[in-house]
């Protein structure tokens, strides 16, 4: 029994589920929007339950369609009709809602409808009134750009998810890299930051091998790299046969991060580990593609002329001219975003002046338990 005025019942928490989708599972991994929020608990209602929404909300919702639809034509996948249950939006106070997809269907890329057909039939469906949307011409990134022009002029407005879905990425090493890993044998190389998380990922939704995670955590504590405790007097060939019988009915990802960080009971056991499977460390290896990153764009040569990651940028003042006129943001520094020890290894190097004797340079180190090759810490332009 309910009474008129009482609290009323919170709709249960629900996170977005890759099963829902008919894509492929490299596909899955690689994909950054906000669209979709892969492992986000999130509170939604599905598109036909929806009742009503304002104006602004009607428009914020078809303009973040159009920045899913353009990125899936970045990163080459054909959608197919457009179907309203595969849709929800988040309504949360004190931001603007936000459209995110729930399911997918396979699509055969020959019989696709164009993006802006999909998008009218979103925006039949929404009630939603744009212009844009009546001319033959219309790209998805012109659509979302007319949209956000129109939203913008709410000075008081909370556009961050219209904002957000501005940007995305096809993460390192891409949807083809991804299949390599299930090779027997092979070694990779990246530095991207995203490369280890997409791997991981992929590895839990494919399920045809087993990633293990080599993390360098103390130069000084023996098998500290290899993520399970193991007894110090134990000889690294019988460390390294505990960890291939744990995964024996499985291929094995081995993936080194932190290397400098590495004791050397743990080099010893990635050593005869080192024709068991696939390897992803920073440097040796076949070099993987870095991370393509995703921006609406008003002209399509403005793309390409630019450098992500965008996150920063659309929730900029700049971003409304970006859309507006093309008006490209300042250069992003060039500089790696280096991650510890190596950060504070070529710090401190740098107190000792811009050209430093190796020897000098290798006993420096040394007193702060550094015993990698210094070659460890070269970086084109900076060391």
């Amino acid at each position: 029994m309910s009474m008129r005025g009482g609290p009323r019942r919170a709709r249960p928490a629900t996170a977005l589920s890759a099963r829902a989708f008919a894509w492929d599972r490299a596909t899955i991994a690689a994909l950054r929007h906000s669209t979709l929020p892969w492992n986000e608990e999130l509170t939604a209602t599905p598109l036909p339950a929806l009742k009503s929404l304002g104006t602004r909300d009607r428009l914020s919702v078809v303009a973040q369609f159009a920045a899913h639809q353009a990125l899936l034509q970045f990163a080459g996948i054909a959608d197919v009709d457009f179907d309203a249950s595969e849709w929800a939006v988040v309504q949360k106070r004190g931001s603007d809602v936000r459209l995110i997809r729930i399911a997918a269907r396979a699509s055969d890329p020959t019989i696709a409808p164009p993006v802006l057909t999909l998008v009218q039939d979103l925006a039949e469906k929404l009630g939603a009134d744009l212009a844009i949307l009546q001319q033959s011409w219309a790209r998805a990134d012109a659509i979302y750009a007319d949209a956000f022009a129109r939203i913008s002029k709410d000075a008081a407005a909370d556009l961050r998810w219209l904002r957000a879905a501005a940007c995305g990425a096809i993460a390192s090493p891409g949807v083809d890299a991804l299949h390599a890993f299930e090779s027997e044998v092979a070694q990779f190389a990246s530095s991207d930051p995203l490369c280890i998380d997409t791997v991981l990922r992929y590895a839990q939704l494919a399920a045809t091998f087993t990633p293990i995670v080599f993390r360098g955590a103390s130069p000084l504590e023996r098998y500290s790299a290899l993520g399970t405790p193991y007894d110090a007097a134990l000889a690294p060939n019988a460390v390294a046969e505990r960890i291939l019988a744990a995964t024996s009915d499985s291929r094995h990802v081995f993936i080194v991060t932190n290397e400098a960080a590495f004791d050397a009971g743990s080099r010893d056991v990635a050593t005869i580990l080192a024709h068991h499977g696939a390897w992803l460390t920073p440097r040796d290896g076949t070099p993987l593609p870095a991370t393509r990153w995703f921006l609406v764009a008003p002209r399509l040569h403005v793309r390409d002329a630019m450098h992500g990651p965008f996150d920063d940028f659309v929730h900029s003042d700049a971003f409304a001219a970006y859309l507006a006129d093309g008006d490209l943001p300042p250069t992003r520094s060039s500089l790696p975003n280096f991650t510890e020890p190596t950060r504070s290894y070529i710090a401190a190097l740098a107190l000792l002046g811009t050209r430093i004797p190796r020897d000098t340079a290798q006993h420096f180190l040394e007193q702060f338990l550094f015993n990698g090759a210094l070659e460890e810490l070269a970086h084109d332009g900076v060391c």
